[in-house]
């Protein structure tokens, strides 16, 4: 068993849970920041963009490859 790999590996996980909790934390305060305007759309769709939000950032970030390049 390779224990180094083992420790990248968790410590990767590590990084990727901060970077969701920091993006979940700027989505809360963005949609705290302009509630008038979600309070106009439908609460699905409010929560649907945000996890999209949520989405695209961690498979940029942790993904080998650039999705915008992906065809």
């Amino acid at each position: 068993v390779n224990f180094e790999f083992q420790e990248v590996e968790e410590v990767e996980m590590v990084e990727a849970f901060a970077a969701v909790v920091a993006v979940v934390a700027v989505a809360i305060i963005v949609v705290v920041e302009v509630e008038d305007n979600f309070l106009k759309m439908n609460s699905y769709y409010r929560y649907y963009i945000i996890l999209k939000i949520l989405h695209f950032h961690v498979l940029q970030k942790y993904l080998p490859t650039d999705i915008l390049e992906v065809k």
